[in-house]
């Protein structure tokens, strides 16, 4: 499947030679890509992500914690939610994406994004004070 995402892209990409694509593929895959436009980078594990989500205008992912991590950043989000793995991570349910139920409506929905300013509709933690919140229930209670 994650190879018909790339596929699928790609294509779209073809389509749109002012739009810029980022591949991260999962740290577990291992794969050679060759002869990509012009406009398409690959980011490997070795790119610190916060960086590479800072960079980026919207995040696109079936059921990666990175979908989470972009959200946290206010970035928005777009959920293909065709994986086996969406119900473990049900990121257009939870409201924090934009989801997609099938490849076809991909570049409609990343067209809705930009044009909308699509953003998530959950109220999100601030991120980074985990500790802080926990020692306060922990005061509240003591």
């Amino acid at each position: 499947m994650p190879r018909e995402v790339d596929k699928t892209l790609l294509d779209i990409l073809s389509r749109h030679p002012d739009w810029r694509l980022v591949i991260r593929p999962h740290p577990s895959e291992d794969l050679a890509y060759t002869d990509l436009p012009a406009n398409v980078e690959l980011s490997d594990r070795t790119d610190p992500l916060y960086e590479v989500l800072s960079a980026v205008d919207v995040v696109i992912t079936m059921s990666s914690t990175v979908g989470l991590e972009a959200a946290l950043l206010g970035k928005p989000l777009i959920s293909l939610d065709i994986s086996i793995f969406t119900p473990d991570a049900p990121y257009s349910k939870m409201g924090i994406s934009k989801g997609v139920n099938n490849l076809v409506d991909l570049e409609k929905a990343i067209e809705e994004v930009f044009s909308e300013g699509w953003q998530c509709s959950t109220n999100l933690a601030d991120a980074g004070c985990a500790t802080d919140r926990v020692l306060s229930v922990i005061h509240e209670y003591v």
